[in-house]
């Protein structure tokens, strides 16, 4: 049964035998939005005790076979609050290395994150594991930072690929929540990275964050 398997999970040696054998792959299905809540829930206790162990290429093989993808959907609420909270808490534990933070990132990870803290029907709790999991993705797990102040550290990291997800997400707050754009121009790391990131070495980018710094008025400087 499932609870067997759970706990069966919860042992590292039986943890790694599982994900060899593509246990995230073969959980895919029932993680889509159209499959029954408590199925859902199950293959996510399932991923959960999977990747509870200090064991950082169980991560990586679980977002290399594919999880990322149908987990986003589940975290903006396709079958509610609870189970979107097990996918921010699961996200979290799977940003346990740089490369299964690099794919996180840029897998859409921390943009589908923002807009669950943003999203007026999160509960406080979700929104407490949505900052919590960002702020591990962006590899920063015991800082006591705030959102705005992670994505404007993103956007001023050298890569562009990473300084376009702190953009994005930095434009999701602005977009959705009401007044957010003063608040956003106030944060000192949001205007020190979008600062940056308009001298980024990839045009859109810099573009963008040029646009932002108008949106947040922050001058020309």
């Amino acid at each position: 049964g499932g609870r067997g398997l759970t706990g069966a999970a919860a042992s590292e040696s039986a943890a790694r035998a599982l994900v060899s054998e593509g246990l995230g792959s073969a959980l895919l299905p029932l993680l889509s939005p159209s499959t029954p809540k408590q199925t859902a829930e199950l293959a996510l206790r399932l991923l959960s005790a999977a990747s509870k162990h200090a064991a950082p290429d169980l991560s990586q093989r679980l977002l290399k076979d594919g999880v990322l993808p149908a987990l986003l959907p589940l975290l903006a609420l396709a079958l509610g609050d609870a189970v979107a909270v097990r996918v921010a808490a699961l996200l979290h534990a799977l940003a346990d290395s740089p490369s299964s933070r690099f794919r996180l990132l840029h897998g859409g990870a921390v943009r589908a994150l923002t807009r669950a803290v943003v999203e007026p029907a999160s509960s406080s709790s979700l929104k407490e594991y949505s900052v919590q999991a960002t702020a591990s993705v962006a590899g920063r797990p015991e800082d006591e930072v705030s959102l705005p102040q992670l994505l404007g550290d993103l956007c001023g990291e050298r890569l562009p690929g990473t300084q376009r997800e702190g953009l994005a997400a930095l434009q999701i707050i602005a977009e959705l929540q009401p007044g957010a754009a003063e608040r956003l121009g106030g944060v000192g790391e949001v205007a020190r990275g979008l600062r940056a990131a308009v001298g980024s070495a990839d045009a859109a980018v810099a573009e963008a964050a040029a646009s932002l710094r108008r949106v947040l008025k922050l001058g020309d400087d």
